[in-house]
């Protein structure tokens, strides 16, 4: 799903009340809910009325992923900051943890799962195959939630492929080992919580544990 960063300015009658403020915001959205803010139509929970004047001069970028374009989001942020302007960017309440659940072997039957694991072939993983993901609610919820057919945040990999019970699916060992490499996995913000799920599942492909992470 492509994402854009687009900077908005706020308007001069909520400025005038609000003087300390800065007058720029940096948002990261689905490009698709972009497109719809641009025409001025109201998207719950992103931006208010008071955001709609885009500022044409900064333009809007168009990245591939998530975090390529928080990535670009925080450079334009520096940037606008050394020029002296006044920018904010939310990075997200720090709320997010991760998780890791095991998957049966019959992942390997998944076209997106071996695409990750590219190096792997499902005999020769000395490892389980895991998914990685971050969330704000707690982690026993969120494993409910992708196993549950009647939520919208349930996913293919939890109705088809979890282990079942959460105690079993649950690889608290792994999230445990990756804290003593240093890395965080909770209280992050969303943008924290983005790039650690990523790097969390490299360092599980890098010692021969099969992951997905969206």
């Amino acid at each position: 799903m492509p994402y854009c960063v687009a900077v908005f300015s706020m308007r001069s009658r909520w400025l005038r009340r609000n003087p300390d403020a800065a007058k720029l915001r940096i948002r990261v959205l689905p490009k698709s809910k972009l497109d719809l803010i641009l025409v001025e139509q109201t998207v719950e929970g992103h931006l208010p009325r008071h955001y709609r004047r885009l500022v044409q001069e900064e333009g809007i970028s168009e990245f591939e992923d998530e975090i390529a374009a928080w990535d670009a989001a925080v450079v334009k942020r520096d940037d606008l900051r050394e020029q002296r302007r006044s920018v904010e960017l939310e990075l997200g309440k720090p709320e997010h943890c991760l998780y890791v659940f095991e998957m049966d072997n019959s992942v390997w039957s998944d076209k997106q799962f071996v695409a990750m694991n590219p190096r792997f072939q499902g005999d020769e993983v000395s490892g389980a195959c895991v998914y990685v993901g971050k969330t704000t609610k707690k982690r026993e919820e969120r494993y409910a939630q992708h196993r549950d057919k009647t939520q919208i945040a349930s996913t293919k990999w939890g109705k088809q492929y979890f282990l079942r019970p959460f105690e079993v699916a649950y690889r608290g060992d792994l999230i445990h080992a990756y804290q003593q490499t240093g890395e965080a996995t909770d209280c992050l913000t969303h943008y924290a919580a983005l790039k650690s799920e990523y790097r969390l599942r490299c360092w599980l492909q890098s010692i021969a544990i099969a992951a997905y992470s969206r």
